[in-house]
Protein backbone atom coordinates (compact mmCIF):
# COMPACT_ATOMS: atom_id res chain seq x y z
CA UNK A 1 0.00 0.00 0.00
CA UNK A 2 1.13 3.39 -0.94
CA UNK A 3 1.84 5.16 2.33
CA UNK A 4 2.02 9.06 0.34
CA UNK A 5 -0.09 10.99 2.59
CA UNK A 6 -2.58 13.16 0.12
CA UNK A 7 -2.82 16.50 1.73
CA UNK A 8 -5.74 18.54 1.02
CA UNK A 9 -5.97 22.38 -0.77
CA UNK A 10 -5.69 25.25 2.27
CA UNK A 11 -7.32 28.66 2.03
CA UNK A 12 -5.80 30.42 4.32
CA UNK A 13 -2.42 27.73 4.89
CA UNK A 14 0.54 27.45 2.59
CA UNK A 15 1.30 24.00 2.89
CA UNK A 16 4.22 23.89 0.98
CA UNK A 17 5.76 26.03 3.31
CA UNK A 18 4.85 23.84 6.30
CA UNK A 19 6.33 20.98 4.43
CA UNK A 20 9.21 22.55 3.52
CA UNK A 21 9.67 23.36 7.28
CA UNK A 22 9.37 20.04 8.44
CA UNK A 23 11.66 18.27 5.57
CA UNK A 24 8.70 17.31 3.88
CA UNK A 25 7.38 14.61 6.62
CA UNK A 26 3.96 14.72 5.98
CA UNK A 27 2.66 12.23 8.27
CA UNK A 28 4.52 14.59 11.14
CA UNK A 29 2.61 17.70 9.41
CA UNK A 30 -0.25 16.48 9.41
CA UNK A 31 -0.40 15.06 12.70
CA UNK A 32 0.88 18.91 14.41
CA UNK A 33 -1.78 20.30 12.72
CA UNK A 34 -4.38 17.85 14.37
CA UNK A 35 -2.65 18.77 17.96
CA UNK A 36 -2.88 22.55 16.64
CA UNK A 37 -6.72 22.57 16.85
CA UNK A 38 -6.88 20.18 19.70
CA UNK A 39 -4.92 23.00 21.34
CA UNK A 40 -6.09 25.94 20.39
CA UNK A 41 -9.85 25.45 19.34
CA UNK A 42 -11.39 26.92 22.16
CA UNK A 43 -8.97 29.56 22.64
CA UNK A 44 -10.79 32.57 23.95
CA UNK A 45 -8.10 35.46 23.59
CA UNK A 46 -9.69 38.46 24.49
CA UNK A 47 -10.82 36.88 27.58
CA UNK A 48 -7.15 36.45 28.51
CA UNK A 49 -4.90 39.13 31.11
CA UNK A 50 -1.96 40.55 29.68
CA UNK A 51 0.84 37.98 30.82
CA UNK A 52 -1.11 34.95 29.72
CA UNK A 53 -1.95 36.64 26.48
CA UNK A 54 1.82 37.35 25.91
CA UNK A 55 2.69 33.75 25.88
CA UNK A 56 0.05 32.51 24.13
CA UNK A 57 0.86 35.01 21.16
CA UNK A 58 4.58 34.12 21.60
CA UNK A 59 3.80 30.42 21.03
CA UNK A 60 1.22 30.54 18.33
CA UNK A 61 3.74 33.08 16.43
CA UNK A 62 6.35 30.42 16.08
CA UNK A 63 4.44 27.20 15.78
CA UNK A 64 1.70 29.00 12.79
CA UNK A 65 4.60 29.99 11.02
CA UNK A 66 6.27 26.62 10.67
CA UNK A 67 2.94 25.57 9.65
CA UNK A 68 2.53 27.37 6.64
CA UNK A 69 -0.29 30.17 8.36
CA UNK A 70 1.53 33.05 7.53
CA UNK A 71 -0.89 35.90 7.63
CA UNK A 72 -2.22 34.53 11.17
CA UNK A 73 1.74 34.18 12.62
CA UNK A 74 2.25 37.97 11.58
CA UNK A 75 -0.79 39.36 13.26
CA UNK A 76 0.06 37.45 16.53
CA UNK A 77 3.72 39.15 16.38
CA UNK A 78 2.22 42.19 15.22
CA UNK A 79 -0.15 41.90 18.71
CA UNK A 80 3.08 40.86 20.94
CA UNK A 81 4.82 43.18 19.86
CA UNK A 82 2.34 46.64 20.11
CA UNK A 83 0.81 45.22 22.87
CA UNK A 84 -2.51 46.45 20.93
CA UNK A 85 -5.82 44.81 21.89
CA UNK A 86 -7.68 46.07 19.55
CA UNK A 87 -6.43 43.69 16.90
CA UNK A 88 -7.45 40.50 19.26
CA UNK A 89 -10.84 40.28 17.33
CA UNK A 90 -9.26 40.28 14.30
CA UNK A 91 -6.62 37.79 15.43
CA UNK A 92 -9.57 35.38 16.73
CA UNK A 93 -11.43 35.81 13.46
CA UNK A 94 -8.16 34.88 11.03
CA UNK A 95 -7.83 31.98 13.82
CA UNK A 96 -11.52 30.84 13.70
CA UNK A 97 -11.15 30.36 9.76
CA UNK A 98 -8.07 28.29 9.68
CA UNK A 99 -10.29 26.32 12.82
CA UNK A 100 -13.08 25.59 10.77
CA UNK A 101 -10.96 24.47 7.42
CA UNK A 102 -8.66 22.31 9.62
CA UNK A 103 -11.67 20.51 11.74
CA UNK A 104 -13.94 19.52 7.92
CA UNK A 105 -10.42 18.44 6.22
CA UNK A 106 -8.85 16.61 9.33
CA UNK A 107 -11.27 16.16 12.37
CA UNK A 108 -15.12 15.76 11.44
CA UNK A 109 -14.69 14.41 8.36
CA UNK A 110 -14.55 10.15 9.08
CA UNK A 111 -13.43 8.00 7.07
CA UNK A 112 -15.89 6.12 5.78
CA UNK A 113 -16.10 2.06 6.85
CA UNK A 114 -16.64 -0.16 3.52
CA UNK A 115 -18.26 -3.73 4.04
CA UNK A 116 -17.57 -5.36 1.33
CA UNK A 117 -20.09 -8.87 0.72
CA UNK A 118 -18.32 -10.96 -1.25
CA UNK A 119 -17.35 -14.94 -1.76
CA UNK A 120 -15.14 -14.45 -5.12
CA UNK A 121 -11.35 -13.90 -3.90
CA UNK A 122 -10.30 -12.04 -6.92
CA UNK A 123 -13.17 -9.20 -6.75
CA UNK A 124 -11.84 -9.21 -2.97
CA UNK A 125 -8.42 -8.60 -3.83
CA UNK A 126 -9.05 -5.98 -6.35
CA UNK A 127 -11.82 -4.18 -4.17
CA UNK A 128 -8.91 -3.57 -1.42
CA UNK A 129 -6.32 -2.65 -3.14
CA UNK A 130 -8.49 -0.26 -4.69
CA UNK A 131 -10.30 1.40 -1.75
CA UNK A 132 -7.71 0.56 0.74
CA UNK A 133 -6.01 3.69 0.61
CA UNK A 134 -9.33 6.06 0.82
CA UNK A 135 -11.78 4.14 3.24
CA UNK A 136 -11.57 1.56 6.53
CA UNK A 137 -12.56 -2.05 4.47
CA UNK A 138 -14.45 -5.29 6.50
CA UNK A 139 -15.20 -7.99 4.14
CA UNK A 140 -17.58 -10.81 5.00
CA UNK A 141 -17.62 -14.00 2.81
CA UNK A 142 -21.30 -15.02 4.35
CA UNK A 143 -24.68 -13.82 5.86
CA UNK A 144 -23.19 -14.64 9.17
CA UNK A 145 -20.01 -12.45 9.03
CA UNK A 146 -21.94 -9.80 7.12
CA UNK A 147 -24.55 -9.18 10.06
CA UNK A 148 -21.61 -9.65 12.67
CA UNK A 149 -20.00 -6.63 10.90
CA UNK A 150 -22.96 -4.73 10.66
CA UNK A 151 -23.46 -5.15 14.73
CA UNK A 152 -19.82 -4.53 15.62
CA UNK A 153 -18.59 -1.64 13.29
CA UNK A 154 -20.38 1.56 12.15
CA UNK A 155 -20.41 0.81 8.20
CA UNK A 156 -20.80 3.54 5.64
CA UNK A 157 -21.84 1.61 2.96
CA UNK A 158 -21.86 -2.03 1.70
CA UNK A 159 -20.94 -3.53 -1.74
CA UNK A 160 -22.74 -6.38 -2.27
CA UNK A 161 -21.63 -9.08 -5.21
CA UNK A 162 -24.96 -9.98 -6.81
CA UNK A 163 -23.84 -13.30 -7.81
CA UNK A 164 -22.23 -15.03 -5.33
CA UNK A 165 -20.12 -18.62 -5.46
CA UNK A 166 -22.16 -19.92 -2.59
CA UNK A 167 -24.13 -17.96 -0.94
CA UNK A 168 -27.78 -16.25 -2.01
CA UNK A 169 -26.98 -12.25 -2.21
CA UNK A 170 -30.83 -11.57 -2.35
CA UNK A 171 -30.59 -13.63 1.27
CA UNK A 172 -28.12 -11.24 2.73
CA UNK A 173 -30.11 -7.99 1.12
CA UNK A 174 -33.46 -9.30 2.79
CA UNK A 175 -31.36 -9.88 6.27
CA UNK A 176 -29.43 -5.92 5.98
CA UNK A 177 -32.29 -3.79 4.53
CA UNK A 178 -33.75 -2.86 7.61
CA UNK A 179 -30.28 -1.61 9.08
CA UNK A 180 -31.04 1.51 6.34
CA UNK A 181 -27.08 1.14 5.61
CA UNK A 182 -26.86 2.35 2.12
CA UNK A 183 -26.16 -0.83 -0.27
CA UNK A 184 -24.74 -0.98 -3.91
CA UNK A 185 -24.83 -4.61 -5.71
CA UNK A 186 -21.77 -5.30 -7.70
CA UNK A 187 -22.51 -6.57 -11.30
CA UNK A 188 -20.59 -8.45 -13.75
CA UNK A 189 -22.31 -5.97 -16.34
CA UNK A 190 -25.70 -4.36 -17.05
CA UNK A 191 -26.96 -7.26 -18.80
CA UNK A 192 -26.94 -9.15 -16.23
CA UNK A 193 -28.19 -7.25 -14.26
CA UNK A 194 -31.27 -9.61 -12.42
CA UNK A 195 -31.96 -7.66 -9.69
CA UNK A 196 -34.51 -4.67 -10.01
CA UNK A 197 -32.35 -2.49 -7.24
CA UNK A 198 -31.55 1.22 -8.26
CA UNK A 199 -27.87 1.07 -6.57
CA UNK A 200 -25.32 -1.08 -8.63
CA UNK A 201 -21.74 -0.66 -9.86
CA UNK A 202 -20.05 -2.76 -12.65
CA UNK A 203 -17.46 -4.94 -13.54
CA UNK A 204 -14.34 -4.00 -14.64
CA UNK A 205 -14.27 -1.84 -11.63
CA UNK A 206 -13.02 1.76 -12.84
CA UNK A 207 -10.84 3.67 -8.98
CA UNK A 208 -11.80 6.76 -10.07
CA UNK A 209 -15.40 6.34 -10.82
CA UNK A 210 -16.13 3.43 -7.60
CA UNK A 211 -14.92 6.57 -5.22
CA UNK A 212 -16.69 8.76 -6.70
CA UNK A 213 -19.99 6.89 -6.59
CA UNK A 214 -19.01 6.11 -3.14
CA UNK A 215 -18.55 9.53 -1.76
CA UNK A 216 -22.21 10.67 -3.86
CA UNK A 217 -24.36 8.25 -1.74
Amino acid sequence: MDDKIKLFKSKYIDITMGLKYLNHNEKLYLQILKNFVTRYQDLDVESLDDDRLKDTLHTIKGLSATLGMSELSELAESIYETRNRDRLSEFSMILQLIMDELKTKLIDKKQKTILIINDKVIDIDILFELLVDTYDIIVALDKESALEAIEGEDISMILLESDMLHVDALDIYDSIKSRMIPTVFIMDSLENKSINFDNFVTKPFNKKELINYINSH
